[in-house]
Order: structure tokens, then C-alpha cells, then sequence
């Protein structure tokens, strides 16, 4: 079980740290008493990614592949500043978006793994997106 490292690139701060909080708790004692209590009384396995480590910026950085998965705001930046960054075929991206889908088509042409998210965030299906990507 390996830590999981996680970068976001966001402008909006009310959504930063609403992800930070939301990764905030997944990596609590009371989701890991949870997710046992699961385990032992239902039988459904727990999903295991170790500690998540986020990191918030505001300037879009090149998808290398250096974290295990990036989000980027939809909504903060447009296809033109995306277009100057490079993208590894096989990163995880996770798109926050408000139904804008130019941003959506760009990134299915760049990279193999995509999945996205409606804005505003609702945590338990941040939690649910984040079990399936890393699955």
C-alpha cells in the first residue's frame, strides 16, 4: 500500500480546500474503522491506496506521470493554456467541470483515463470517484 500522490490544479480556493478537506477525511480514522466495520459485517473489501497527499497550485504544470492522478478545474482554464502542456498517453486526470465539453473532448484525445466530476462537489461522490480510479 503505497501513498497516493495527487495534484490539483484549481484557481478557485473555496474548491481547494473543499478537496483538501474531502481527501482530508478519506484518509481519517473514522473512514478506516468504517471501512473495517464493512469488511468484517458485510463482507465488502476495502480499498487500499495508503495516504493521500494532495497539493493545490494554481498554474497548470506539463501530466508527466510524476503523480498518481491530477484534477484539473474546468472551468479555470481554457483549451488554449492546456494545448502548451505535455500529456503522458496513460495519467489519470480527473475533471471538475460545470458542462463545458471542449475541455472534455481535448482531454479524451490526450490521455486514456479520464473521468469527471459535476461542480459543485458532493463528497460522497468524490470518495466514489476516487475508489474507481484507483481500483
Amino acid at each position: 500500500m503505497n501513498d497516493t500522490n495527487i495534484i490539483a490544479f484549481l484557481k478557485d480556493k473555496k474548491l481547494g480546500e473543499s478537496l483538501r478537506l474531502g481527501f482530508g477525511r478519506m484518509n481519517s480514522p473514522e473512514r478506516a474503522l468504517r471501512a473495517r466495520g464493512m469488511r468484517l459485517f458485510h463482507g465488502v473489501p476495502e480499498k487500499k491506496w495508503g495516504q493521500l497527499k494532495i497539493k493545490i497550485t494554481d498554474v497548470p504544470e506539463h501530466i508527466d506521470g510524476m503523480h498518481d492522478l491530477y484534477i484539473i478545474d474546468g472551468r479555470a482554464f481554457d483549451i488554449e493554456i492546456l494545448e502548451k502542456l505535455y500529456f503522458v498517453r496513460h495519467s489519470r486526470i480527473l475533471l471538475l467541470h460545470d458542462g463545458e465539453s471542449s475541455i472534455y473532448e481535448f482531454l479524451e484525445r490526450k490521455v486514456q483515463n479520464l473521468w469527471c466530476l459535476r461542480l459543485p462537489l458532493i463528497e460522497f461522490e468524490l470518495e466514489c470517484s476516487i475508489k474507481q480510479i484507483f481500483n
